[in-house]
């Protein structure tokens, strides 16, 4: 059977499917990985990354914060005049949060 999975027939002329290493994906996602960079470095589709979490207990919600946790960066909140740093942020979403919705980033930093 590894033949066929991992060999020639595996390959485009054999049953033309791409097979999905779950192993790979969960690897990457645990080192931090956004599952877009999963899909850029392994070439496989979003929804086959997905798939493969959320068949291993990883809920959607998980995966979601996964993905603000690590694409956003950190933002801190000056002082206007002395430039003093106030409060910093995980990412823009929390500094919204916590200084009011207005979706704009001046607002709240």
């Amino acid at each position: 059977m590894e033949s066929f999975t991992k060999g020639y027939n595996a390959t485009y002329g054999g049953d033309g499917k791409h097979y999905i290493n779950d192993d790979e994906i969960l690897k990457l996602y645990f080192e931090g990985h956004s599952c877009a960079e999963i899909k850029r470095l392994l070439k496989y589709d979003m929804g086959s990354i997905k798939k493969v979490l959320t068949n291993n207990n990883i809920t959607t919600q998980d995966i979601w914060k996964h993905s603000i946790e690590v694409t956003y960066l950190p933002v801190a909140k000056l002082d206007k005049e002395t430039l003093e740093i106030l409060a910093v942020y995980s990412n823009s979403q929390k500094a919204e949060e916590f200084n009011g919705n207005t979706h704009h980033i001046a607002d709240v930093c």
